[in-house]
C-alpha cells in the first residue's frame, strides 16, 4: 500500500511538471520571437524540454494505470470480504438455528 502512494505522490508530482513545461515552452517560444535567445540556443532548450515533458507524458500514462489497476483490485477484494463476512453471517445463524 506504502508502493502506491509513493507512486500517488510521483503522479502529481509528474503531472505538476508537465503542465509547468507547458508554461516555460510558451514562454520559451516568446523571449526567441522578441530575439531575446538566439535560435540555435533555443532550439536546444526547447529540445530539452520536450523530450522532458514526452517522459513525463509516458510516465503519467503508466503510474495512472498502474494506480486505477490497483484500485480496481482493492475494491474487488473489498467487496470479496464484504460477501465472505455476510456468508459467514448467514452460516453461523443457520448452525445456531439448527442446533
Amino acid at each position: 500500500m506504502q508502493k502506491f502512494s509513493h507512486r500517488r505522490k510521483t503522479l502529481a508530482k509528474n503531472q505538476k511538471r508537465h503542465a509547468e513545461l507547458d508554461t516555460v515552452i510558451s514562454k520559451l517560444f516568446d523571449q526567441n520571437a522578441a530575439g531575446k535567445i538566439p535560435d540555435a540556443r533555443f532550439e536546444i532548450l526547447l529540445a530539452g524540454y520536450e523530450t522532458e515533458q514526452t517522459e513525463l507524458a509516458e510516465s503519467i500514462i503508466t503510474l495512472q494505470a498502474e494506480i486505477d489497476n490497483y484500485d480496481a483490485d482493492s475494491e474487488s477484494a473489498e467487496k470479496f470480504v464484504q460477501l465472505a463476512k455476510k456468508y459467514k453471517k448467514k452460516t453461523a445463524s443457520r448452525n445456531w438455528n439448527s442446533s
